[in-house]
């Protein structure tokens, strides 16, 4: 049985600028409405690649959406956060920190896109060179990145 994941709007985002999609097909990947909402509310060049991705028999858009939030979230945190509570999922993919604390506030296990990279590399799914690429182009397509953890992933890959 696939690990259940929950993920918000930049995860999919990121990995579709670095087409690497396919490092999520271990997982049962569950995407809240509001997130496909959000990832779709402008028109991008990686569009096409996340609605063949969305096509795949390992991807579930849930209908579970959230409407404005009270708290200094996005819609798609929200719901990515809610939906992981809902159905009793603890990873639940997110990038923002604020996210990341509000998760943890609900006793999930927050990770992100450098985790999912992390994960395919000591899953032998990619090379130690390929997470390298992948994590030395994070900011060129948008990922902002402490230099802390930007430290971390290439000490962890021992780069």
């Amino acid at each position: 049985m696939k690990q259940k994941i929950i993920t918000n709007t930049s995860p999919i985002i990121l990995l579709a600028k670095l087409n690497a999609l396919h490092l999520l097909r271990r997982y049962q990947v569950i995407i809240p409405a509001s997130v496909t909402e959000e990832i779709f509310t402008k028109e991008s060049w990686e569009n096409d690649r996340i609605r063949k991705f969305l096509k795949n028999d390992f991807v579930e858009e849930h209908p579970l959406g959230v409407g404005a939030s009270s708290t200094n979230l996005g819609r798609g945190e929200m719901s990515a956060i809610r939906l992981a509570i809902m159905l009793k999922a603890r990873i639940v993919i997110l990038d923002d920190r604020k996210a990341i604390i509000n998760a943890e506030y609900h006793d999930l296990t927050p990770k992100g896109t450098i985790w999912i990279i992390m994960q395919a590399y000591r899953k032998k799914d990619i090379t130690k060179k390929e997470a390298g690429e992948l994590i030395m182009t994070l900011p060129s397509v948008g990922f902002h990145m402490s230099n802390g953890v930007f430290a971390e992933a290439v000490r962890r890959l021992k780069l």
